[in-house]
């Protein structure tokens, strides 16, 4: 995953209902269903790749050791939704370019 620098606290989620509220953004709308009605988590779909120079590598043991939480719960596998106690519900902070779906 990557990371910037950012002053903001948002989350992903957060930052894409604000710019809908706004207006500078449409919600996205797909056979009739409003997905940004849905959470924005932040995992893009694919393999990851860095989002640009602006951008730096965030290791998985940095991030958990940054927000004092496990990387893995007893019993829980690895995916999108760790470090739940770290970002707010099933997003990640704006600031924060999780690994996609399609990552190893």
């Amino acid at each position: 995953m990557y990371e910037t620098e950012m002053d903001s606290p948002a989350s992903h989620d957060q930052r894409e209902k604000q710019r809908i509220a706004d207006g500078v953004e449409l919600p996205t709308i797909v056979n009739n269903v409003n997905l940004s009605a849905l959470t924005t988590t932040g995992v893009a779909l694919g393999w990851s790749k860095s989002p640009g120079a602006a951008f730096k590598r965030l290791r998985w043991r940095e991030y958990a050791e940054r927000n004092s939480v496990p990387i893995l719960r007893d019993g829980e596998l690895p995916g999108h939704r760790g470090f739940g106690e770290a970002h707010t519900g099933d997003s990640w902070p704006e600031n924060v370019a999780p690994p996609a779906e399609g990552s190893d």
